[in-house]
């Protein structure tokens, strides 16, 4: 009688684990394939990878010695691929395009686009926008978007006034 509840209760519990280990394990796999394609990229460019996130079928790396900046992003069968001098850079800044939307009298702030723009010095260069989230592209909801767009932001701007202030100091 006990040997029965037992068995039952095993084969229950892993019928609820399998599924989140299998998930968790092809995410793993998903996620290395990005970092992956990354690196590849960076080396292309002789470049490393220093510090990197991977989100929603984008990645994003810094190779922090040599100022540079390399995104991936793919979107079925497009890709897009930059690789962004950050030596040329004067600041980056998040672009936050949104829309406000009424509900039953409620107003809610409905966020549409989230982009890096990268200002270059001298405005020779045209500003180059990176997408993180885009309504059309990603889910209808925001996950973790937000929070690494601004801490990308602040990596970056502190790695430009770093090298502004080191520029600064040779003259």
């Amino acid at each position: 009688m006990y040997l029965g509840t037992t068995i039952t209760s095993v084969l229950l519990i892993a019928a609820c684990v399998l599924p989140i280990v299998i998930s968790n394990r092809n995410r793993s796999k998903r996620m290395k394939l990005f970092f992956d394609k990354l690196n590849d990229f960076a080396t292309q460019h002789s470049g490393q990878i220093d510090q990197h996130d991977v989100w929603n079928g984008t990645v994003i790396g810094i190779d922090k010695i040599k100022l540079k900046l390399f995104y991936i992003q793919t979107n079925g069968e497009s890709q897009i691929e930059k690789e962004i001098d950050l030596k040329n850079v004067q600041q980056c800044n998040v672009v936050n395009k949104s829309r406000t939307v009424n509900n039953n009298g409620d107003s809610t702030k409905v966020i549409e686009r989230l982009d890096l723009c990268f200002v270059f010095v001298g405005k020779v260069t045209p500003d180059i926008l990176l997408p993180f989230y885009d309504i059309n592209r990603d889910n209808l909801s925001i996950d973790l978007e937000l929070e690494l767009i601004n801490k990308w932001a602040t990596l970056i701007n502190a790695l430009l006034d770093e090298h502004l202030s080191k520029s600064q100091r040779h003259f």
